[in-house]
């Protein structure tokens, strides 16, 4: 029986540690005054990005308007930064810790003929970048003024031609981009984003899409120093629908 209550006895001395140990800081008083605990406790924000495309309506590419001249069409890159488009096509993303964005863009490849591709072209509009969904507040005070920020300027280059396997001779890095990583062109590459030093979490980058009614037909090998000027787009496409790809990715820096 005493061993029992020996027992016992260490079990509630025991259960009282482990409450001591589990509440600490423990306020009392006479309540002459207020009697008041505290206690810290947190919460952790997981890494987080999103990243959306919304591509440009159809391109219509007509036949040539002169003997020997490819017929052509754009659309876009319209200036911004409103939402929707008008012609061309935007990329949203929203990035909750510094990331870099990056952009490939494939040919227009033929759904009827396999390895049929289009003279394809692409342009980058502007990229802005706000705070909040509406963009980031301009003039502090009552009710807030909301714009977006313009981040960066690719509106002032010229159209690029997309060769699949190749990176695009980027006049905006002055350098010829490495290429995709799916078979396709980088047109844009490790553009970085610090949502703290940027003062943004959300970002929109307008683009735009050409082609011309012309095919390589006789497959010409592009040399890895020009492959625009040594691949030679010599005849009119045949009649039908024809994809490109677009893929836009957030990745850790």
């Amino acid at each position: 029986m005493q061993r029992l209550l020996i027992v016992l006895i260490v079990l509630m001395l025991a259960g009282s540690v482990a409450m001591a140990q589990t509440y600490p800081n423990p306020a009392y008083g006479d309540l002459s005054t207020p009697v008041t605990a505290e206690a810290s406790y947190h919460a952790t924000v997981d890494t987080y990005a999103l990243v959306q495309i919304i591509p440009p309506g159809l391109l219509s590419v007509p036949g040539d308007p002169s003997v020997g001249t490819p017929g052509e069409a754009y659309l876009g890159p319209d200036l911004g930064p409103d939402l929707p488009p008008a012609n061309g096509g935007v990329i949203l993303g929203q990035v909750n810790t510094t990331c870099e964005f990056s952009v490939e863009v494939t040919e227009f490849n033929s759904d009827l003929i396999d390895g049929e591709k289009l003279w394809t072209m692409y342009k980058g509009g502007w990229m802005y970048t706000g705070l909040t969904p509406q963009g980031s507040i301009l003039v502090p005070g009552s009710p807030p003024t909301y714009g977006w920020v313009p981040f960066e300027d690719f509106s002032g280059y010229d159209w690029v031609q997309v060769v699949d396997g190749f990176g695009a001779n980027s006049e905006a890095y002055n350098s010829i981009m490495p290429p995709g990583l799916k078979g396709g062109t980088m047109i844009i590459h490790d553009i970085t984003l610090d949502p703290v030093l940027d003062d943004a979490r959300y970002a929109r980058i307008f683009w735009g899409v050409g082609a011309k009614n012309r095919i390589d037909v006789d497959g010409d090998p592009p040399t890895p120093t020009s492959p625009w000027e040594s691949r030679v787009y010599e005849t009119i496409a045949l009649q039908g629908d024809y994809t490109a790809t677009m893929y836009a990715t957030i990745s850790a820096p």
